[in-house]
């Protein structure tokens, strides 16, 4: 009989454990920095498969240094002569309503709504930086916010938007040559010469920054 509850009291503390694992795996899933990653990782992959890298030049998790000491951290960047490519990644669910020059945008789940800032001004700052740093002009530099998960717009989906593996032919939809090879290869070498190293140091020293940005009375 005790051999019997020293059993059943073992297979309890798997399923507890098991349960308490389940747990903790769910709440990393559903956690706005798994999101984010895999989101990025998304997009990275669909564009390795889907651009040519003799043309297309992808660089990803880029932090750089402002001349004011801050910094700004930009999911992706693809230079070619077609121009500087600034892709946001946005790994979102549910309905999104929000035009092109909103402030904030409302996403709807359920019966759950959450306003957040509209992408295509945080990656306006990232083409105003980029123009500062690199000394390119402004219309060489061509805005994307990426959208990976099963959100749908209710709304107008701004031009500028895309959904998943469409960011591919949408990026190659631009065929004017606005950037010289040399030009190319010269932004290339600004980006790596500049970029912040990759790591949860520059991460948290970025998020820092924002934090500090954002609670300066406006």
């Amino acid at each position: 009989m005790a051999a019997m509850w020293q059993q059943l009291h073992g297979v309890m503390g798997l399923w507890l454990l098991l349960a308490v694992g389940l747990a903790l795996l769910s709440g990393v899933l559903r956690s706005a920095r798994f999101k984010g990653w895999l989101g990025e990782r998304l997009v990275r992959r669909w564009l390795a498969q889907g651009l040519d890298p003799q043309h297309y030049h992808a660089l990803h998790n880029l932090t750089l240094r402002l001349p004011d000491g801050s910094t700004t951290q930009i999911d992706h960047v693809v230079v070619s002569v077609h121009g500087v490519f600034v892709l946001e990644t946005k790994h979102l669910q549910g309905w999104i309503f929000g035009a092109e020059r909103q402030k904030d945008w409302t996403q709807t789940f359920y019966r759950h709504r959450v306003r957040f800032q509209n992408p295509l001004r945080q990656n306006w700052r990232h083409l105003k930086a980029l123009e500062t740093l690199l000394d390119v002009p402004l219309a060489h530099l061509h805005s994307v916010v990426v959208l990976t998960g099963t959100a749908q717009f209710k709304t107008a989906m701004p031009a500028q938007v895309v959904q998943g593996a469409a960011v591919v032919p949408y990026v190659r939809s631009f065929n004017a040559q606005l950037l010289a090879p040399e030009a190319v290869q010269r932004i290339l070498q600004q980006l790596d010469a500049q970029r912040l190293a990759p790591t949860r140091a520059t991460h948290r020293a970025h998020v820092a920054h924002l934090r500090q940005r954002h609670a300066r009375p406006e």
